[in-house]
Order: structure tokens, then sequence, then C-alpha cells
């Protein structure tokens, strides 16, 4: 029967399998991500918007706007030869502007002109290189690879003191001079440099064709935070650049409302409807010296940041997948996709590869909660809350006066089709919908919480009717995401965590610990479950 396992006694287990849990990334799709394009954002106007796509990220080094000024100082913070200091420019990129990103008037608290793109894309990962060949997350690669950058991790890169008599910021070098020993001993970072530039060398300070950024510390991808960053810092420049990269709902948090640009939303929905997978930049410019950036702390790093646009990735599905999903819903197996990317981009890729059928009406959560109630990435609350019923799921006591939190559940891209928040059940607008009843997701104070609840069940229950078809039929599934799971374990009531996981098609935005909750929750309703994937 072609069966294959490295342990016999699993097939047996095998056979009784009635739910099939799928990662996406490297299973259902391919391994390999294709980068798809950039696209940034025009912060010169009055108002902020996307450019046009820019499918070569290398060619942004072309760009005058996107080459920051020639170096007139070195590195004074950092220890090795970037600290030493010496006197040089960038002679062989066309179009240089040597005064246009130190000199910019500050638009606003954070100088988007400091900033660039390219700069994120080579520097913001966590690519190594080992016998000549880039190893690392597949998506750090593929971003570092369209760059068509060189990363250089050599040891001893700078640390050979000057030779006696060169010339550093016009101090000339003796070989008594106690600096090129103390210097040689610093620790040196991993340096980006675009193809054509000179590798720097503390015997060639003069040299005016280097360009080359130094990453000075890492804060890696957290699946609890959906992001990572990195303080780099370019040869000669007066301050550090922070980026910034994650998932972009996220990075939107952390960015100065005024460089987010009024078509985020538009965009974003138009790429994950499509399966891209979409990753934020942001950045910020940062002085401070060496010894304090090695004691920053990550929040004070991520915060205060400017927006800088979109990569857009594009992952294919595997030639495979559509068959034996096919072959697995003829022996009546439940798939299910859950995954740490964006819960459209998951609902594209479901319908393509036939997990989820195109009469299939799909319902995504929005988390409606306080201000104070935004939980920090870092820490998820896990303190359920009493009650039972709708003020229950609502996040609310059984008195209603302490409404937290509440989810509503609306079809994509129709918003006159709701789910019942306790039931699950479908409902229909028996009058049309001009506007969301539920405006922001968001309440700034209790009563607005409060009031907002009110509002939205009393539409509910007074301007909707039980769908009674979809009910019938049952073709329609919900697609819920890692904030809403997290929420709706937490604190619905067992009968609505059971109809969530018995109509869950997708679940996004999962992070590694609440996958495998959810493989748990699902062998604790009855289901013998297996997982296919590395998340």
């Amino acid at each position: 029967r072609h069966i294959y396992c490295i342990s016999p006694t699993r097939i047996n287990v095998c056979g009784k399998l009635n739910v099939a849990v799928f990662d996406k990334t490297g299973t259902l799709t391919e391994e390999g991500l294709d980068v798809l394009g950039v696209q940034t954002v025009d912060h010169d106007g009055t108002l902020c918007l996307f450019n046009e796509l820019r499918e070569d990220p290398s060619a942004l080094l072309a760009d005058p706007a996107a080459i920051p000024t020639a170096p007139s100082s070195a590195f004074s913070s950092v220890g090795s030869s970037y600290g030493m200091g010496f006197s040089g420019g960038l002679a062989g990129i066309a179009g240089l502007d040597r005064s246009s990103s130190m000199t910019t008037t500050p638009q606003r608290a954070t100088d988007p002109s400091k900033l660039r793109v390219l700069h994120a894309l080579a520097t913001c990962h966590t690519v190594k290189q080992v016998d000549g060949e880039l190893i690392g997350d597949p998506l750090d690669v593929k971003m570092f690879q369209s760059t068509e950058w060189v990363l250089e991790e050599s040891e001893d890169y700078g640390a050979m003191p000057p030779a006696s008599g060169a010339s550093v910021a016009g101090h000339a070098i003796t070989e008594a001079d106690p600096r090129s020993s103390r210097r040689a001993m610093m620790p040196v970072p991993t340096v980006v440099r675009p193809p054509h530039s000179e590798r720097f060398t503390l015997n060639e300070a003069s040299n005016t064709n280097v360009y080359e950024l130094g990453i000075i510390r890492t804060f890696d991808f957290s699946a609890a935070l959906r992001r990572q960053s990195v303080v780099a810092k370019r040869l000669g420049a007066r301050y550090n650049e922070v980026y910034v990269k994650g998932a972009p709902e996220a990075i939107r948090e952390l960015c100065y409302s005024d460089t987010i640009p009024r078509d985020f939303d538009r965009t974003l929905l138009d790429y994950t409807n499509h399966g891209y997978r979409v990753i934020a930049l942001a950045g910020k410019p940062l002085k401070m010296s060496w010894p304090k950036l090695q004691r920053l702390k990550r929040d004070a790093v991520e915060q205060d940041l400017v927006f800088m646009g979109f990569l857009i990735f594009e992952n294919k599905l595997k030639p495979t997948t559509a068959p034996v999903l096919d072959e697995l819903r003829g022996a009546k197996i439940r798939q299910i996709m859950c995954t740490g990317d964006n819960v459209l981009t998951a609902i594209s890729v479901g319908r393509e590869c036939g997990m989820i059928p195109e009469d299939m009406k799909v319902f995504v959560p929005r988390l409606i909660r306080r201000k104070e109630n935004v939980p920090d990435a870092t820490a998820r609350s896990a303190a359920p809350l009493a009650g039972d019923g709708a003020n229950a799921c609502a996040g609310s006591s059984a008195s209603g006066t302490d409404v937290r939190a509440m989810v509503v559940w609306e079809e994509a891209g129709d918003e006159q089709s709701v789910l019942d928040p306790y039931t699950l059940e479908p409902r229909l607008a028996t009058v049309p919908v001009k506007e969301r009843v539920v405006t922001s997701d968001v309440a700034e104070t209790p009563e607005e919480m409060e009031q907002q609840q009110q509002q939205y069940l009393g539409w509910l229950h007074g301007y909707t009717n039980l769908d009674m078809a979809l009910t019938t039929n049952g073709k329609y599934c919900v697609a819920v995401t890692g904030e809403v799971f997290r929420f709706m374990m937490d604190e619905a009531p067992e009968l609505t965590i059971g109809r969530m996981l018995m109509r869950g098609a997708i679940y996004a935005r999962m992070s590694p610990d609440e996958k495998a909750e959810l493989v748990e929750s699902l062998q604790e309703i009855g289901y013998c479950t297996g997982f296919c994937g590395d998340g």
C-alpha cells in the first residue's frame, strides 16, 4: 500500500485519524518563498501613500533619494575599525546627494529621510554565512538575496591595526600608538555592503569607495511579538539605524500614526486576498553610544517607529498538495490549516488547495477590547473570566458592568452575514448594513466598551435573523486568529469553544504553543488528531 514509516507502530494510529492539521509554509506550500517586490511609502507629500510596487529591491540603490549622505565620520560609538573615525565618501554610486539625509529638517518626531528600505532588507535578519553559503530562515535568506548585497562575518574583519604611518581621521598612527592594539581587541559587527563596494580596511581608511553597514544588535524573531529587529550603523554615519520587520498588524501598532499610508488596509487586503505573504517594514534613527546600545531593552528599540513599506512574498502550492487533500477528503478525514501567517492569506491558500470549497462561506473574527486590555504581546492573559452565555463570550462579568472584550464574527467580504457570538450560528441582516456596527477594535473607556457591546447585541437580535439555508446545508466555517483563539480558550464558555473547534478550518497567526494547544483541544473533544509540518 506504499506506506513508509520509521516507526511501524505509528501505522496503526494513522489508520484511526479523523482530523489532519497542516502547517502552511513548507508543508502545503513550497519551502522557498519568491520575492514579488517591495512597496515603499512616500512620506514627502501632504498625504502619506504607497508608491508603485518595485519588483527588484536591489534597484532601490539606484534611486538618488534612497542613498544616504556619504560618510563624514566613522562609527564613533563602535569599538572596532568602525569607531576610529576617518574622512571618506562613496564615489562609486551615481546620484549621491551628500547633504540630503544630514541636513533635512525633520517633519515628524522621527525623520523618515534618514531611513532606507534597502538597509532594512539587508540588515533585519539572522542570516549567517557557512562555507560561502547563506544559512538561516528561508524568508530571511530570500529577502537578503533580493538585495544582491554581500554579507561578511570574518572574525578578523577590521581587527588588524593600521600600518605605521597610516592616517585615520587626520591622525598619524605610530607603532607606539596604544589605540592600535586596544581597538584590535574590540568586538566587530557583521557587515553587509553593496556588491561593488570595496571592503574597508584600516590600512586604507581614506578609501572613498567604501559603503557598508555593521549590524550592532539583533533581536531575534519572537512568535509572541510577531516581529524581529536590528540596530545597524552605516560606516561614517553619526547615528544608528533601527529596523523592524514583522506582521503588518503588529508593526502598525508600533509606528507613528502619520507615517501609516491612508491606503494601508486596502493594499494589505489586496495582497492577502491573492495569497501573498506580506511583511511590514519600519525603522527609526537612533543616536546612542556603543555601551548604551548593548544594554538597550528590546521594548525601547521597537517603539516610536516610521512605517517604511511592505515586502511581498509569493508562496506557491506544492504540486502534491491538492491531490493529497483530495484523497483525505475521500477518506472522510477532516483537514485544518494552522499557520503563523495572515488569516486572509491562509484563506486564499485554503481555497486554492481545495481545503475550503469555493461555495463555503468563511467567517473571520474581530476582537474588540478596552484600551487598557490591549495585551502586551510578551505576556498573553491566562486568567479566565467568570460567567456564561453571551456575556462570558463577550468577556464581561455576569452583571455586564465590566465588559473587557468581545468577539465579532463577520463573513470575509460581506458584513450582511455574521455569526452569533455564543452559538456561532449564522445570522443574516434584515436591512442593508451601510457601515460597520462596531467601527473600532479598541474602546477608549469601560463605558465605551459596554456601549459598543450593547449596541452590537441590540443590532444582532433586532436586525438579523437566523440564516436557515446556511444552517441547514452547513456550508460555512470559521478562520480563527491567534489572539481570538487565546481569548476564546481563556474566556469563552465550553459550548462556544467546542463549536469553534468543530467549525474551524483555518487558524492563523498562531504561535507554536497555540498550535500544540489546538491539537490537544481537538483531542479533548474526541478527535484523533495528526499534525503535519514543523510549526
